[in-house]
């Protein structure tokens, strides 16, 4: 088991551009057919992808979209499953990306309360990346993103492999664990903890 606090890989991890990290939507994914089965306003995809055959989104550009809009909804949820699955079609309809702003709208006092909420076809990993990228802090610290890939990565890493998950896929309990460790490690790596979290994403399973 490797250590983050590594010479070689805090130097890696604080030189990531991560913010500058694209993700290519291809306008493909997006027939009219899928469209008009998993009831998304064409609009939508027409307003997002205008003339274009794929568009490329980076972090910085969500991050410092407006709070909380259905545009920046749709292109997070576009950025974080690019290949237009069904179930990425689900969380496209209109419905469901409007009980998606008025969950973000809302003050929250805890990640229980916001991670618990039901919104079909919204898991616990979609969540994160929406309050990662609208600046959710319900206990005092910013979201990061979790899911399945960076869950697997923590093994590698001495001062992760504490933490435990468990559910579909964690609880907000695990969650506030998560964020304490990653907060506190990259800290003592001189980086962002979403710097870390890229890592832990893009790289995390490559130093084993």
């Amino acid at each position: 088991m490797r250590s983050l606090l590594n010479k070689k890989i805090k130097k890696l991890i604080k030189s990531i551009p991560h913010t500058e990290h694209f993700i290519k939507i291809e306008k493909g994914n997006w027939s009219d057919q899928k469209i008009k089965s998993n009831e998304i306003d064409p609009k939508t995809i027409k307003k997002i992808f205008g003339r274009k055959k794929e568009i490329w989104i980076s972090r910085n550009q969500l991050l410092s979209a407006p709070h909380g809009t259905k545009n920046k909804i749709q292109k997070i949820i576009l950025w974080g499953y690019p290949t237009g699955s069904r179930d990425t079609a689900k969380m496209l309809r209109e419905r469901t990306v409007n009980e998606v702003s008025k969950h973000l709208a809302k003050k929250h006092e805890s990640w229980k309360e916001f991670l618990n909420v039901k919104i079909k076809g919204i898991g616990k990993p979609t969540l994160t990346k929406l309050a990662y990228f609208n600046k959710i802090n319900p206990q005092g610290r910013d979201a990061l993103i979790l899911d399945s890939r960076i869950i697997k990565s923590k093994t590698f890493w001495r001062e992760l492999a504490h933490l435990k998950f468990s559910g579909a896929p964690f609880n907000a309990a695990q969650y506030g664990a998560y964020l304490d460790a990653m907060y506190q490690t990259s800290k003592k790596i001189g980086c962002s903890p979403d710097q870390l979290e890229f890592f832990l994403f893009s790289l995390g399973r490559s130093f084993g």
